[in-house]
């Protein structure tokens, strides 16, 4: 979701996350679960640490994104949502750290789908999107902007994918990519590579998504040469880290 920021909003985030790892009174990521809590699954669960990190940057994007009101109706809301899934999961069977990795994994999607209605400008083929699968969980949220990555700086749409697997959220993917139009068959201009160690953008066509849209729904497809590239990183950080799930499938875009 990050992709397009203006400079200003870039840096908002640099600063929001540098204080709240000096530990300053911001608001919390999830009031649902204590800072021990989160030590105690992080380290029992690899999929909690995983979700954790992408719920982290979602919810920093939303303060970034959204108005003081707005920010806190959401936090609360998936504060509530987090604790009563999670909840309910452990009096199912489900041990304690992974039940929260997948009530996050709901969080998430409602959570990006706040900052996507603040990012899209009203193009008939922008908004949010969710995989329609019955294993995975994820996204495709697509709106229009500035790419500060590129030096052109051109005004171009951003795709930003999140998949993850229901149950094992350390199964994930992310990755984004940028097309100039949305077409009925749109097929990105640039993929970004989620390796500091190399340049932020490729225009290979040989890696480039193809999108199909049609009336509310989405068909991804990736190539070959895309999956075994840097593209598609299963880390929530910056650091890559290879994938072991697609983000290829069909994405119904919400209303």
């Amino acid at each position: 979701m990050d992709a397009f920021f203006t400079r200003a909003r870039m840096l908002a985030l640099v600063v929001f996350s540098a204080v709240i790892v000096c530990g300053a009174l911001l608001p919390t990521v999830c009031a649902a679960l204590s800072g021990d809590e989160i030590g105690k699954f992080r380290s029992a669960s690899r999929s909690f640490g995983k979700i954790y990190d992408l719920y982290d940057l979602a919810m920093m994007n939303a303060y970034n994104l959204l108005d003081e009101h707005a920010f806190a109706a959401l936090e609360k809301e998936l504060d509530a949502a987090v604790a009563e899934k999670a909840h309910r999961l452990v009096k199912a069977g489900k041990n304690e750290a992974d039940a929260y990795a997948v009530a996050l994994g709901d969080a998430v999607q409602r959570a990006e789908r706040a900052n996507t209605g603040k990012l899209v400008k009203g193009s008939p083929r922008e908004g949010f999107y969710e995989l329609q699968s019955d294993t995975l969980r994820g996204h495709m949220a697509v709106y229009r902007g500035t790419s500060q990555a590129l030096e052109e700086k051109e005004e171009m749409y951003s795709l930003d994918f999140a998949v993850w697997e229901k149950d094992n959220p350390a199964k994930l993917g992310r990755c984004r990519a940028c097309a100039a139009a949305l077409t009925d068959k749109t097929v990105t201009a640039s993929v970004e590579i989620l390796d500091d160690a190399l340049e932020p953008q490729n225009r290979d066509p040989k890696i480039q998504i193809s999108i199909a849209f049609d009336g509310e729904t989405a068909t991804v497809k990736t190539t070959d040469a895309f999956r075994k590239g840097k593209f598609l990183s299963g880390s929530a950080g910056s650091n890559f880290e290879k994938s072991a799930v697609a983000i290829d499938g069909k994405y119904l875009r919400g209303k």
